[in-house]
């Protein structure tokens, strides 16, 4: 297994996981449920990746099937407080059939040394609260509850 950079021709994978992420999350919320446009709202999403200073798209690999993806982000922050930069880890995502073989773990590291190079000292990340398994990966990485958002929805 291999974690490396994504290139072009990985992004056609990358749309397919990505996909397949939102629709495990729709199990949670169907908030999350994807838009009938997803594969060109992600193919244009996950390109501007490719060639950026300021984000990080990349790939697990064995042999020739790509398993798992995890997108970085450095955001500009609010001007009201001093810290100006922060890093945002948006996915991680590894296939149902490889998950617990420590492909997060790997991609994890991955990120973080890309942040640290990068000179990014705060992450954040999104857990859905109803996602037992992904809350309790993240505190076991060290994440912490910092901020409770909440939602309504308004039935007409």
């Amino acid at each position: 297994m291999l974690i490396r950079k994504a290139e072009k021709k990985d992004i056609g994978d990358v749309i397919k996981l990505g996909i397949d992420f939102l629709n495990y999350h729709k199990n949670f919320d169907p908030y999350f449920a994807p838009s009938n446009n997803i594969k060109n709202l992600y193919k244009k999403y996950f390109s501007k990746y490719l060639n950026s200073k300021n984000k990080l798209l990349l790939v697990a690999q064995q042999d020739d099937n790509i398993i798992g993806f995890a997108t970085a982000d450095i955001q500009k922050g609010s001007e009201l407080f001093r810290i100006k930069l922060t890093g945002l880890i948006e996915y991680i995502f590894v296939t149902d059939g490889h998950r617990k073989q420590g492909i997060g773990d790997e991609f994890l590291k991955e990120v973080l040394k890309w942040f640290k190079i990068k000179k990014i000292k705060y992450i954040t990340i999104s857990v859905h609260s109803e996602n037992k398994i992904g809350r309790k990966a993240w505190r076991k990485y060290g994440f912490k509850e910092f901020i409770i958002r909440q939602r309504i929805y308004l039935d007409k």
